[in-house]
């Protein structure tokens, strides 16, 4: 309702918009099979599908922050948590947080986890991707997400920390290997955060 009485949300012919970026609206299932593909040709796959979403959320929270002027923290987090639950990714909820280190939350209902459920592996790293872009202007630090927990194994909820690279290595090093190649991604994402005239640290 924000975007829309601020002008924010467009609805042109042929063309949607939030913010100024372009957006479209896709169905939930072709998200599913990308993952499904994704799943198929294993961990490079996974890295470029991530670093694809991370780069999406990264503009426009950017966009959505700079265009209602949020400074601080807290208020960039609490868009950004109700802009992707808005997005029909099921509901976020925040368990714990603290600006420029990390944001642990669940999420529940999430149709794209969902759909792969019962399954034996975690799937969402669209998510993830979308998560750590934002977090990333939120936080205004490099962050990456690892899934904790995943809807597509327990068929309830999933579970995420977004997070500086440390911390991520520090609390769940197993699990960072097994989910990101963070060396590879590192590289890419801290040449793509200097090109949008950010200053952003690892």
């Amino acid at each position: 309702m924000r975007l829309i009485m601020s002008g924010q949300l467009k609805l042109d012919e042929g063309k949607l918009s939030i913010m100024e970026e372009p957006v479209s609206i896709i169905t939930t299932n072709f998200l599913i099979e990308i993952t499904r593909m994704a799943l198929k040709k294993g961990i490079k796959e996974f890295d470029d599908l991530y670093f694809e979403t991370w780069m999406a959320g990264y503009k426009i929270t950017k966009r959505m922050s700079e265009g209602f002027k949020l400074k601080t923290f807290e208020d960039r987090y609490k868009l950004a948590m109700d802009f992707i639950s808005m997005g029909g990714f099921g509901v976020y909820k925040s368990l714990d947080f603290k600006g420029g280190y990390y944001a642990h939350f669940r999420n529940e209902k999430n149709p794209l986890a969902l759909g792969f459920y019962p399954s034996k592996q975690k799937v969402d790293y669209f998510l993830m991707g979308a998560n750590a872009g934002g977090g990333t202007i939120v936080h205004e630090r490099l962050i990456n997400c690892i899934e904790i927990e995943c809807a597509a194994m327990n068929g309830e909820y999933c579970e995420f920390l977004n997070a500086r690279n440390d911390i991520l290595m520090k609390n769940y090093p197993k699990l960072v290997k097994k989910q990101l190649d963070l060396k590879y991604l590192t590289k890419k994402q801290l040449k793509f955060i200097k090109e949008q005239g950010d200053d952003f640290k690892e």
